[in-house]
């Protein structure tokens, strides 16, 4: 309620969700009568400086635009911020020039992407000329009164922005006209020029500065101030409103939604990184081509208790007994050994006085 009533672009709007406000809480109506109303409400702000902005954004971008220099000592700060300002003077003068350039309209770019938009929001209005400056237009089960000659609009958006709003661009395209010669001229590629036709000269450096006379009184250094515990803060101090809104807007983890994929052997729960390690989870457990059952009762003495695979080729003594293999296989016949294959290593003798080029006698 209180953001409709500062939207409101009319007082008779304004009124009316403050009236809704009071119905809910009526300590926030009291507090918004100590705060001056043109401060925060678009019905109440001049039309002079055709601006409707709302929020504080221009010293928020100021803030952000000086945020890596405003640490700085005085004349370090005021030099960068020199170097700044006339990259950006530079910047904008050679854009807009490029825009002339290309043979465009007489209008800035972004104004006539509103413009479109406003000619989009028109064809909802039914409009009805009565033969003088004056036209109806209805449209969302409400009219609004627009005088071509004053070039306002009952709703308060034109005169507010210096931009046709869409009751006018109804008015004036029904009319054949062009909404583009109704635009303020605040918002020509001209009056654009002239604010970025002044520039910022450089300075010497501070060695070649004149120097200070007896008239002149010298800059003292600042008092010394003693510093705070801890890191300085540099953060922007937030809004109550933006501390609760981070706090309710709870971030889920992505252990519980995103299962990682490894790009190698396409399994699922490791990536390449870990996929040497993946595998090895993977061959855990008896061997390939081997079925154990679990629940054999075949034979005494535990499969876990005894190797199935020895070094050696010669069968084990008789006074160890055997390993009881699976339930498949039948208990009263003799249980195979299996060996690993032998590897068998070839000596290698090198004569004696012989370099890397030498004769190599491999042994029996």
């Amino acid at each position: 309620m209180l953001w409709s009533a500062a939207r409101a672009t009319y007082r008779e709007r304004m009124i009316f969700w403050l009236d809704e406000l009071e119905k809910v809480n009526r300590d926030a109506r009291l507090w918004l009568n100590e705060v001056p109303i043109e401060s925060w409400c678009r019905a109440n702000f001049q039309t002079r400086p055709k601006c409707d902005m709302l929020l504080n954004n221009l010293c928020e971008c100021f803030n952000r635009y000086i945020l890596d220099v405003r640490d700085r000592g005085i004349i370090d700060m005021l030099e960068m911020i020199k170097v700044k300002l006339m990259r950006r003077l530079r910047l904008k003068k050679e854009d807009m020039q490029r825009i002339i350039a290309k043979g465009r309209e007489r209008i800035c770019p972004k104004i006539l992407k509103k413009l479109e938009k406003l000619k989009d929001e028109s064809i909802f209005y039914v409009v009805e000329y009565s033969g003088g400056p004056s036209v109806s237009c209805h449209g969302h089960g409400k009219t609004y009164v627009v005088n071509m000659m004053d070039l306002c609009c009952d709703c308060g958006k034109w005169q507010l922005t210096g931009i046709p709003c869409e009751h006018a661009v109804a008015a004036i395209m029904g009319n054949d006209g062009d909404p583009v010669d109704y635009i303020n001229e605040c918002y020509y590629i001209s009056t654009y020029m002239n604010v970025y036709s002044h520039y910022i000269n450089p300075t010497e450096r501070e060695e070649l500065w004149p120097k200070p006379t007896e008239d002149v009184q010298p800059v003292k250094p600042p008092a010394q101030v003693q510093k705070r515990r801890g890191r300085k803060v540099t953060a922007r101090r937030k809004e109550p409103e933006e501390i609760a809104i981070a706090a309710a807007q709870k971030k889920m983890s992505k252990k519980a939604t995103v299962r990682m994929t490894c790009q190698i052997c396409h399994v699922e729960g490791h990536n390449k990184r870990r996929h040497t390690q993946g595998q090895n989870k993977r061959k855990k457990g008896p061997s390939e081509g081997v079925q154990v059952d679990e629940n054999s009762t075949c034979g005494e003495t535990p499969l876990e208790q005894h190797n199935l695979f020895t070094t050696n080729d010669t069968i084990a003594s008789a006074s160890q007994p055997l390993p009881t293999m699976p339930s498949m296989m039948d208990c009263s016949q003799p249980i195979p050994r299996i060996s690993p294959k032998s590897r068998a290593k070839i000596p290698v003798v090198r004569r004696r006085g012989s370099g890397r080029g030498g004769v190599i006698e491999r042994g029996g």
